[in-house]
């Protein structure tokens, strides 16, 4: 060859390149081949490509079909050069056998699917690439920057048609995929001859204003250009739609949102924004229909799954059938306490369900901002919140405290009435549903001081001292929570039969305080004080105590004192009023439970410790 030294060369970067990586000598035995054939050196350029199939037999056992692929077109190319039709022609024949059985394998890599298509589109074998690059369509979900990987070779070529076609199987692959969508759209508007610069630009633009409800004409005018341009675009017929129903024409909305179902029909975000139009303002039984078709499609998509469920409970609500409909938002809930969506839905059904004497006017409909709530509404909304307490109706109480604390971000105040809304109704489920907050604008020390007591009250006391030991340590604490978090603490040392030393000395800080709170510390340090066997000092707390006295816990403590000296029947005259005593938190669970193994089982103080 007379070229020794460049040989060499290119060898050596061969045998570099090769043991780390599978496709790392290709280019070089690419560019060699094409040197010699550039010389008319058919026998060596012939050598340098089959060299690396050969290189993969003796070195890996076999070699990898996309390589024998480039080797059979090249060798078709050298031989049609070098005027060897007939041989060309095998070589072609052979490439086409290996193309169809990758296009055939079923356990085909992406990595080589793209090499290959790159490969074909180097030998403008345009259709076959077409067809492997549609083989890589299954890997869009893992990779969803292959889809406009693979657009941008089409459209850089201008094969705009192979494009479109190639981001059709995409979208019946993939219809939400924003990337797919994209590609597609992207590629229709070249084919109608739009801007797409511009159409994009201007669409999200339009897009903007309608979600901060800018002002509605300039808004229409944006859409409609939009329109006139290219009228098949379900997205924007989309926002059309919401802008009409913003403005509160419910018949143009319709049709807006019947010719975006009508393009995107394959969308589930689309068919759920139709089916949602029809059954709040339009046709709930066709809403319906849809919305089985949707389930239908969406068994692995939970989240999607859920808010199928959310409005199918709109739907039965509109049907009159609110069991249904708070079954639904219910199970809404499980999945997203924190929804106010969620939330009015379930509390505007379990209202319908009361008795008409307590029944209430609800704000909070379907849509409602409730920023827009005036103050004087929630003052209303609080008062018929109590009235609901009053007459034990604990589960919508605690949904309608869930909404408060939600609208007052996570104000104290509303954090101690959450917390007794859900010891009434059902405590486990109040810590669990605040655990959903952590982390988010809502994580606070009034929220880890709530799971705290609402973990407490769910007999689960290690893991409110966790939480509670997480505070008690900061030096910025407010001081309101400062004592509540010392009091609770104390509390679950002192029934746990703890750190009893550490609890008397956090409730002496409460207690010298004078706060509301110091009643309920001397309670507490009694009870620590008689586990201590320091009988008199707890007497002198429970001598001291004012309005707290009147409590069980007190009352128990009481009974327990004279039980301790052997008045046993004076015992059981201060504890026989408590026997007939409803409890709601499990502290009193508790006491009550002590009370009846004292009163009718005579368990032995030293037992009870």
């Amino acid at each position: 060859m007379h070229e020794t030294n460049k040989g060499d060369h290119y060898f050596y970067l061969f045998e570099q390149a090769a043991p780390y990586n599978l496709y790392g000598n290709i280019e070089t035995h690419r560019q060699l081949s094409q040197e010699f054939l550039e010389k008319n050196q058919f026998h060596n350029a012939e050598n340098a490509i089959k060299s690396l199939s050969e290189w993969w037999i003796e070195n890996r056992g076999q070699c990898p079909a996309e390589i024998l692929v480039l080797e059979s077109l090249s060798l078709a190319h050298i031989a049609e050069k070098k005027g060897d039709s007939h041989t060309a022609a095998l070589d072609l024949i052979k490439f086409k056998t290996l193309v169809t059985q990758i296009l055939e394998a079923k356990d085909s890599r992406k990595d080589d699917l793209h090499f290959l298509a790159q490969v074909l589109q180097d030998f403008s074998q345009n259709q076959l690439a077409l067809k492997v690059y549609k083989k890589m369509l299954i890997f869009v979900d893992q990779d969803p920057s292959l889809i406009q990987s693979i657009g941008t070779h089409f459209l850089s070529m201008g094969a705009l048609n192979d494009a479109q076609d190639l981001f059709q199987d995409a979208y019946t692959l993939h219809p939400d995929h924003p990337d797919v969508r994209f590609c597609l759209l992207a590629s229709r508007l070249k084919l109608a001859k739009v801007d797409t610069e511009s159409y994009f630009r201007r669409r999200e633009i339009a897009a903007k204003r309608v979600a901060d409800h800018q002002d509605s004409a300039e808004t229409k005018t944006l859409l409609l250009a939009l329109i006139e341009d290219y009228p098949n675009d379900p997205d924007v017929q989309g926002l059309l739609g919401e802008l009409s129903l913003e403005l509160g024409d419910t018949v143009l909305a319709r049709r807006y949102f019947q010719k975006m179902y009508r393009l995107d029909e394959a969308s589930l975000e689309s068919s759920f924004r139709y089916a949602s139009f029809l059954i709040n303002f339009d046709n709930r039984n066709e809403g319906n229909q849809i919305l089985d078709k949707i389930l239908f499609r969406c068994q692995d998509d939970e989240d999607k799954k859920i808010e199928i469920q959310a409005l199918r409970s709109r739907f039965f609500e509109q049907k009159g059938d609110f069991k249904n409909a708070l079954a639904l938002a219910t199970l809404s809930l499980d999945h997203d306490p924190w929804s106010i969506e969620y939330l009015n839905q379930a509390i505007r059904c379990h209202m319908q369900i009361l008795s008409p004497q307590e029944r209430l006017v609800e704000i909070g409909t379907s849509g409602v901002d409730l920023a827009q709530v005036s103050h004087q509404d929630w003052l209303q909304f609080d008062q018929k919140t109590q009235a609901l307490i009053d007459a034990h109706h604990y589960s919508l109480v605690y949904l309608r405290q869930q909404l408060r604390l939600l609208t007052t971000s996570g104000n104290p105040q509303q954090y101690g009435k959450y917390i007794e809304a859900a010891i009434q109704y059902n405590s486990t489920k109040g810590a669990h549903d605040l655990l959903k907050l952590l982390n988010t604008n809502f994580d606070s020390p009034w929220l880890y001081w709530a799971l705290g007591v609402l973990f407490k009250e769910s007999g689960a006391l290690e893991v409110a001292e966790m939480w509670l030991e997480q505070l008690i340590s900061k030096a910025s604490l407010p001081e309101s929570l400062r004592l509540r978090v010392n009091l609770d603490l104390s509390d679950s040392y002192v029934w746990r039969g703890i750190h009893l030393q550490k609890a008397l000395a956090y409730l002496k800080l409460v207690r010298d305080t004078e706060s509301e709170h110091a009643e309920s510390a001397k309670l507490i340090m009694a009870h620590a004080l008689l586990k201590l066997g320091e009988v008199r000092a707890a007497r002198d707390c429970l001598s001291e105590l004012k309005g707290a006295g009147r409590s069980l816990e007190s009352a128990y403590l009481q009974g327990l004192l004279l039980y301790r000296d052997g008045s046993v029947q004076k015992a059981k005259a201060v504890w026989k009023p408590l026997l007939t005593t409803k409890t709601y938190s499990i502290k009193d669970h508790w006491i009550k439970k002590e009370i009846l193994e004292f009163y009718f089982q005579g368990k032995s103080y030293i037992q009870s410790e």
